[in-house]
């Protein structure tokens, strides 16, 4: 269902298309009802897991439903642990934490309230934990309130603490945790869940329920959002922002564009705010303007590729140095990356398999590695690109279908329009 926002006079172009923290409320689209099925899933006592490709709305979904204030944002980064994730949680409590995991799904350790000033003392009084007063300053006849110091900590507490703040915990760019660290969030999630407190996870990937496949006591606790753009949402993206900005797009303009974002919004928005910079739009037309696909076209998609080249041609000139750091024997990556990049952009987006990559590299005339060590490079994909700075990553692997994904879709755009230079 498309939301037009009511459009008032003067509205810049930068509102209304463009890639952006903030929500672009003149040409956001709630394809699917799902801000009312995230709604009705924040309200139930379930976990919720959005995940999908880069650039798919995932932040701008997550915004429309929880207000700002209302939740406590960990961020993901290679390295993270579960333990980091709740002391970082914590630490933006105010609450000093030092947890060390014991054995299963359990913490020990301290919290330390000190110093957390007013959210620490609301977090006292809700966890019905005792103050005490004291006189401060010579001339003062004012008492402040002073938080005991350290209470133990275990997952109970770590719980406890948390739903007392009355903030929805928030977990992003989860595609950063190692595959063993993931599965280790599942299970701490299933014994959260028993104390009340519910998390919103959301990152990169391709695979649905994946906090369920790793802990089968996740089924039916966990709300599964994977974002996807057909056609008709990113038409519905178009013609919002047209309407905000009254200019007639042409149905030729919008089926190329739509084609050329391959079902990433966020490319969209990019093609459609450096199409209307193109033809001098900045903000609403007084009187309608018409788009057709011509030279801004083509100027726009030179100029986007142009902003892309400088990642991909990052990724291309580290992967096999990146590859070989984590890897201890694999060949010659960059035949594999060279080998994968070719597919389709079908087949990349669907994923391909391990033993397909291995064919097409013969078929090719290339020496493909040993079945274990293609595995060990499609296995090391993640921190290679962490090594390498490609943040978002490019690629994905799935450990279970044993299939490479490309999950940034604006590499699809820029082997159309860019130009990559192979080391």
């Amino acid at each position: 269902m498309t939301r037009i926002r009511a459009t008032r006079d003067g509205v810049s172009l930068h509102e209304v298309f463009g890639v952006a923290e903030h929500v672009k409320d003149y040409s956001y689209v709630d394809r699917g009802g799902l801000d009312a099925q995230l709604r009705y899933a924040l309200s139930a006592e379930r976990h919720i897991a959005i995940h999908g490709a880069s650039k798919q709305g995932k932040s701008w979904l997550r915004s429309r439903v929880l207000e700002g204030g209302s939740f406590v944002l960990v961020q993901c980064q290679n390295g993270t642990t579960v333990e980091s994730l709740f002391t970082d949680a914590l630490g933006a409590l105010g609450v000093r934490a030092e947890l060390r995991r014991t054995s299963g799904n359990e913490f020990e350790g301290t919290l330390d309230f000190r110093g957390s000033g007013s959210i620490g003392l609301h977090l006292l009084a809700k966890l019905g934990l005792e103050v005490r007063s004291s006189a401060k300053g010579t001339h003062s006849k004012q008492t402040e309130t002073e938080p005991v110091g350290q209470t133990p900590a275990n997952l109970g507490w770590v719980a406890r603490t948390i739903l007392a703040s009355q903030k929805r915990l928030v977990i992003e760019d989860c595609h950063y945790l190692s595959d063993a660290c993931f599965q280790d969030l599942a299970f701490i999630l299933k014994a959260l869940g028993g104390y009340g407190l519910h998390a919103l996870i959301a990152g990169i990937w391709a695979q649905d329920h994946r906090l369920a496949y790793y802990n089968g006591d996740l089924v039916g606790r966990v709300e599964d959002v994977h974002l996807t753009w057909n056609d008709e949402d990113l038409d519905a993206v178009l013609h919002a922002g047209s309407t905000a900005l009254n200019i007639d797009i042409s149905t030729n303009l919008r089926r190329l564009l739509i084609a050329d974002a391959a079902g990433n919004v966020g490319l969209l928005q990019q093609l459609a705010e450096t199409i209307c910079r193109e033809e001098k739009i900045y903000a609403r037309q007084a009187t309608p303007k018409y788009l057709t696909a011509g030279p801004s076209l083509d100027r726009a998609r030179r100029t986007v590729a142009s902003g892309m080249k400088q990642r991909f041609q990052g990724f291309a000139d580290n992967f096999d140095g990146a590859v070989r750091r984590v890897c201890s024997d694999v060949g010659e990556p960059y035949a594999i990356l060279r080998e994968l990049i070719a597919y389709s952009d079908e087949e990349l987006l669907q994923g391909v398999e391990n033993d397909a990559l291995t064919r097409s590299m013969r078929a090719s005339g290339k020496h493909p590695p040993h079945p274990h060590g293609l595995t060990e490079v499609m296995e090391s994909l993640a921190e290679a690109q962490t090594t390498m700075g490609i943040r978002p990553p490019v690629l994905a692997y799935n450990q279970q279908a044993h299939r490479v994904y490309v999950t940034d879709r604006s590499l699809l755009f820029f082997r159309r329009y860019g130009s990559l230079r192979w080391p």
